[in-house]
């Protein structure tokens, strides 16, 4: 029996699996709630470049609270990275914490992970009183953490929601959910903003006024009406003040009321790209207290 080659031909594989192997992945889905001070510390001089001002680079920070552990790895709770650059002092200073939302603070005070809608259900499972089957659409809702923004000196940290979420850059903490105006026109009468952009653009080619800062957000109507997807700009100047700039019927477009999802979208000096793919979100499963990934589904026509 040919015992050695056996065993070179195993350790061959072993090594060439050991090579294959991406040290230190794993760590991306492990908790870090440790907060870092902020700490600074000079580099050689113009090893940063250009680079000057303030980075917020928002993370995934904890997947679990007690006994309870989020399924999908983007529902976990969302840390911030603060990186600072200074080239005149060769300095660079950085910090971080777990953001502070309503979500995080409702369920560490439970000691388990608050209602809420995630994209998948929690392990073990979480479940709505028989007498509130709503409570997860009726949660706080702003672990948004995918992108962040600054219009007039106000940062936010968004997701593929309508919410936005005020930030402070220096302390990380929360200021508040922001409030569009009253007089906000791009939601119609009876009907409610579900889905948004994570990535609004500012309009390219535009400066001063002009530089507006360009969204998306699908509404569902409250009983009878159309599904509509709004294209909407905020000025820098007023940005509590959204304006409508175009709407859509998408019942209109495939004679079938749907409603679409678009993480992203493309934009010129006149127009917006939106690509419009054949998937169907239905909120009704996830109104009733079921996760988001049941709400996505084909275009029945």
């Amino acid at each position: 029996m040919h015992v050695f080659p056996r065993i070179a031909i195993a350790l061959l594989a072993h090594l060439v699996l050991l090579k294959a192997e991406d040290t230190g992945y794993e760590l991306l889905v492990q908790s870090a709630p440790e907060a870092w001070e902020r700490n600074c510390t000079t580099v050689d001089a113009g090893s940063i470049g250009q680079l000057n001002g303030v980075f917020m680079q928002p993370s995934v920070g904890i997947f679990e609270v007690g006994g309870t552990s989020f399924t999908a790895a983007l529902d976990g709770f969302g840390k911030m990275h603060r990186f600072e650059f200074d080239v005149e002092s060769s300095q660079v200073c950085v910090a971080a914490k777990i953001i502070p939302t309503g979500f995080y603070n409702q369920s560490i005070e439970a000691g388990t992970i608050a209602p809420g809608i995630l994209f998948e259900e929690t392990t073990p499972p979480r479940s709505c009183p028989k007498l509130s089957p709503m409570c997860n659409l009726m949660g706080a809702n702003d672990n948004v953490f995918v992108n962040t923004i600054e219009i007039d000196g106000h940062f936010f940290v968004l997701t593929d929601t309508p919410q936005w979420v005020e930030i402070d850059p220096d302390s990380m903490g929360i200021v508040d959910v922001w409030a569009w105006n009253e007089s906000d026109s791009v939601v119609q009468n009876f009907h409610m903003g579900m889905l948004g952009s994570a990535h609004p653009l500012v309009r390219p080619g535009k400066t001063g006024d002009d530089a507006r800062v360009v969204g998306i957000q699908s509404d569902m109507p409250m009983g009878f009406g159309h599904t509509q997807l709004d294209v909407w700009a905020v000025d820098p100047s007023n940005p509590h003040r959204r304006e409508l700039l175009n709407r859509v019927n998408m019942d209109e477009l495939l004679d079938d009321a749907w409603m679409p999802y678009l993480h992203s979208f493309g934009l010129t000096e006149d127009l917006a790209v939106l690509p419009l793919m054949p998937v169907n979100v239905d909120m009704t499963q996830v109104m009733k207290g079921q996760p988001l990934k049941t709400a996505f589904g084909n275009v029945s026509s």
